[in-house]
C-alpha cells in the first residue's frame, strides 16, 4: 500500500502514512534529516517502532493518531503526527488536539505543509486547538528541544535542531509554557544532605524507604501510577499515567533496572512517595545507529549483558496529595532526592537528569536547584484552529 496524498504545494508534497514501508521511513526520519548535526544521535529504530507502530504502541490503545511525511522530489524533508487523545493535558481548551513527532530540514515551506495538513485531519475530528509537540501524550516525550542540544541525548527526552522552534512559530504556533530538565553532575560541596537540614524527625517513626520488590512489579508499577496520579492530579498539563502507559517502558529497560531504581517511601506501611530512576539507554546505542548491523547488534547485546551506565534520568516523582503543603509532605520529596543523590555517589562519574518540571513550578525547581544544574529546555506551542 503506497501512503496518500495529503496535500501538493509547489517542490513539497505531504502523505498520509500508510503501510509497512511508509510507516518505516517515518519512524526513521529523523536519522536522516539530523544526520550530521552536532549533538543528535539516533534513538534505535527498534525501540521507535514498539512506541509508534500502531500495533505495537500502547498509547493506541488510548488514542489515535495520523502520520505525514514531506517530500522535496523524492527526499524526505520533514514528518509530523497529529493525535487525539482520550485524556487532554489539564488546563487546555475542552477540543484541544495534539501534534507530535516534529522533525524537520531547515525548510520552511516543508514545516508550513505538514502542520496545514495535521491541522486539516485535527479540524476535521472536531478540534479547535492544536498543541505539542508530544510524542505522543505528555507522558512520553513532550517539547520541542530549544536549549541543550550539545548535551549527550538522554532517554525519553526530544532532541531537535537550534533552527526548528523558530519554523513552528513561524506557522503560527505561540509558546504556551517551558518544560525544564536539571542535571547533577557534582556532589554539592555542602554533604550535610537535605534530609538532615529539615530533620529526618519530620517523616515520624513509622516512615521507611523500600526498593522496587521485583517479585511484585505489577503491583509496585500500580502504586507507582497510583502516587503519580495523586500527586500531580493538579498540576498544568496532567493526564493520568496508566499501568499500560509504562508498558513500553517496562519492556525495554525492566532487564536492566536494579531494585533500588525504584524508591519508595511508606508511612504506617502505605506508600507515601516515589522516585524511579532509569539508565540512559541511548549510552548502549552510541555508535551503532537506528539499524545496527549483525556485529552492531553483538555488541550492543554485549554491553547489556555488561551494562556500565554513566548517565541516568528520574523520570517520576511523586508524594501523595494527602501530605501536600505540610513539613512531612517536604520530608518525603527532600528524603527521595537525597536517597538517589547517595546512590549516585556509589557510581563514579554518573550523571543524574530529572525533568521535565514546569518552569513555573517554584517548589520543586528551588528543590532541584539546591544540587542540580539547568539543563535542557522543552518548549510546547498552541495555535487556534
Amino acid at each position: 500500500m503506497q501512503s496518500g496524498l495529503a496535500s501538493r504545494s509547489p517542490g513539497i508534497v505531504v502523505e498520509v502514512v500508510e503501510g509497512k514501508e511508509s510507516l518505516a521511513a517515518f519512524i526513521d526520519a529523523p536519522t536522516k534529516l539530523y544526520e550530521g548535526l552536532a549533538g543528535f544521535q539516533p534513538a534505535l529504530f527498534m525501540e521507535q517502532d514498539m512506541a509508534l507502530s500502531p500495533n505495537k504502541g500502547s498509547f493506541f490503545q488510548h488514542g489515535r493518531a495520523r502520520y505525514f511525511l514531506a517530500r522535496r522530489s523524492t527526499e524526505i524533508v520533514g514528518r509530523l503526527s497529529a493525535q487525539i487523545v482520550d485524556d487532554i493535558p489539564l488546563g487546555l481548551p475542552e477540543k484541544t488536539g495534539m501534534f507530535g513527532c516534529c522533525d524537520a530540514r531547515d525548510d520552511a515551506e516543508a514545516v508550513s505543509a505538514l502542520f496545514a495538513a495535521a491541522e486539516t485531519w485535527l479540524k476535521e475530528q472536531g478540534c479547535t486547538h492544536a498543541f505539542g509537540p508530544v510524542t505522543l501524550n505528555m507522558n512520553g516525550e513532550p517539547g520541542l528541544l530549544v536549549e541543550g542540544q550539545n548535551l549527550p541525548r538522554m532517554i525519553m527526552t526530544p532532541w531537535h535542531p537550534t533552527y526548528l522552534g523558530t519554523l513552528v512559530e513561524q506557522a503560527g504556533y505561540a509558546r504556551r509554557k517551558d518544560l525544564l530538565n536539571w542535571r547533577l553532575e557534582e556532589r554539592p560541596a555542602d554533604n550535610r544532605g537535605f534530609a538532615n537540614r529539615i530533620g529526618q524527625g519530620a517523616l515520624g517513626p513509622t516512615a521507611k524507604l523500600r526498593n522496587l520488590d521485583k517479585k511484585n512489579v505489577a503491583r509496585d508499577i500500580r502504586f507507582t501510577c497510583d502516587l503519580y496520579n495523586d500527586a500531580w492530579s493538579k498540576n498544568e498539563f496532567f493526564i493520568p499515567l496508566r499501568p499500560i502507559d509504562m508498558q513500553d517502558l517496562e519492556k525495554s529497560v525492566k532487564p536492566l533496572l536494579p531494585p533500588e531504581a525504584c524508591t519508595f517511601v511508606e508511612i504506617d506501611g502505605e506508600p507515601a512517595g516515589v522516585l524511579v530512576v532509569i539508565p540512559n539507554l541511548f549510552e548502549a546505542f552510541r555508535g551503532l545507529g537506528s539499524k545496527p548491523s549483525p556485529l552492531g547488534w553483538i555488541k550492543l547485546g554485549w554491553r547489556l549483558l555488561r551494562p556500565r551506565f554513566s548517565s541516568a534520568r528520574i523520570i517520576l516523582m511523586g508524594v501523595s496529595r494527602r501530605y501536600a503543603g505540610t513539613v512531612k509532605g517536604m520530608a518525603i520529596a527532600i528524603t527521595l532526592i537525597e536517597e538517589m543523590i547517595k546512590r549516585r555517589d556509589k557510581y563514579e562519574n554518573l550523571i543524574l537528569e530529572a525533568g521535565w518540571v514546569l518552569e513555573d513550578n517554584e517548589a520543586l525547581n528551588a528543590l532541584l536547584k539546591r544540587a542540580f544544574k539547568p539543563a535542557r529546555r522543552m518548549r510546547l506551542y498552541i495555535k487556534k484552529l
